[in-house]
């Protein structure tokens, strides 16, 4: 009957093991020096938790579960990732649209990248004028991306964090507080809204702590702000999305050649930037 459990080659020269059944206790076989096996039924008064007993020969232990991280699993299903990325970019085109079909293009100050612009473009021009006058656009953001990019690999080469972060900070809490500011005149203007000195004090008191917010929120990880008060994802992702929307909207005024030059050259200079061997972003990723 030993055997029908267990074989005997299995069992130790001289040892003991055991093994459950059910409730009603455990069989203990016992080999001795010859090899022969005896068995002994031991009863037990109350139900026995499930062991596995060998007392000169320990298991090994069994390894630790694998904990499966849910958001590892998200990203790497392609559909979750198509979705992750098709949401930002309907919300952004979405208002897009509502501001293009809103506000009116001819009641509305000059776009904010037209200060940026050598040549501004006319409908009298020529086609040759038109094209040098994007030309030298192109040139000038281009040249005006290298600067910045570089600026920013050699601050962050020599570990200028609180300059990079200062920077950024600005620039995200000005663009939100300018366009902002462009925006909610015009939906004022387009809804015939005339707001008197204490409204228009209130709006702008409140459209400096909205981008003061935004500008903390795009960097609330990075700031380390997470760790006391936690991740707010939604809040960035919709402050990025924001940024994204007015940024699209004021390159929708600037005109249209220059418009497209303009793409095209941002677009030469990405690659560039991060395909050639020495290339600023390159070199900034791989510092």
């Amino acid at each position: 009957r030993g055997r029908s459990l267990l074989s005997a080659p299995l069992l130790p020269a001289a040892g003991r093991m055991r093994t459950e059944v059910g409730r009603i206790g455990f069989v203990e076989l016992e080999s001795g020096a010859g090899g022969s096996v005896h068995e002994r039924r031991v009863r037990a008064t109350s139900y026995l938790p499930a062991s596995f007993e060998q007392e000169t020969a320990e298991a090994p232990p069994l390894p630790p579960a694998e904990h499966v991280d849910p958001d590892a699993e998200e990203d790497a299903d392609p559909a979750a990732q198509v979705t992750s990325l098709l949401k930002p970019v309907c919300a952004t085109m979405a208002i897009v649209i509502y501001l293009l079909q809103t506000l009116d293009s001819r009641q509305q100050p000059a776009s904010g990248f037209s200060s940026l612009m050598v040549y501004s473009e006319k409908k009298t021009d020529t086609a040759g004028a038109i094209a040098e006058g994007v030309l030298v656009n192109g040139l000038v953001m281009v040249g005006m991306l290298f600067g910045v990019t570089t600026a920013l690999m050699l601050l962050y080469r020599f570990r200028c964090y609180v300059l990079i972060y200062s920077w950024l900070l600005f620039s995200v809490g000005s663009l939100l507080f300018l366009f902002g500011d462009f925006v909610s005149q015009g939906l004022l203007d387009a809804y015939g809204v005339s707001p008197g000195a204490e409204v228009f004090l209130l709006l702008h008191g409140a459209l400096g702590v909205f981008a003061v917010a935004g500008a903390v929120l795009v960097f609330w990880a990075d700031l380390g702000c997470a760790r006391c008060a936690g991740d707010l994802p939604l809040l960035r992702q919709a402050y990025l999305v924001l940024i994204s929307a007015l940024i699209a909207w004021s390159a929708t005024k600037l005109p249209e050649w220059t418009t497209w030059g303009l793409l095209g050259a941002v677009a030469l200079w990405d690659l560039v930037a991060v395909l050639s061997p020495h290339g600023p972003l390159k070199v900034l990723v791989e510092t």
